[in-house]
């Protein structure tokens, strides 16, 4: 049986506050975004991409009353810059 009564050690410095929101790394943004607003009642809130002037990521953001999550995925396939370590944990290296 699990018990959640120890929380273990406190530490001696720092306090969490707040976030203000969670960042994905995915292959397809705009899937993943589409997949939270239709299936979990999310709402579509900020685009970033070629439109826009970005030529490396795209990036959807979406809301749902105080959750925002950002999914961000590279525009080029040989895109090796925020992106790599994805590949490299893919391929298990």
């Amino acid at each position: 049986m699990t018990s959640y009564t120890d929380k273990g050690e406190k530490h001696a410095k720092g306090k969490f506050v707040k976030f203000h929101h969670i960042t994905f790394w995915v292959g397809n943004a705009k899937q993943a975004a589409s997949f939270y607003c239709d299936k979990m009642g999310f709402e579509a809130l900020a685009y970033k991409g070629l439109e826009t002037g970005s030529r490396e990521v795209v990036s959807h953001v979406i809301r749902q009353d105080k959750i925002i999550f950002v999914f961000e995925s590279p525009l080029n396939p040989g895109n090796e810059g925020e992106f790599s370590h994805m590949k490299d944990e893919m391929l298990g290296r």
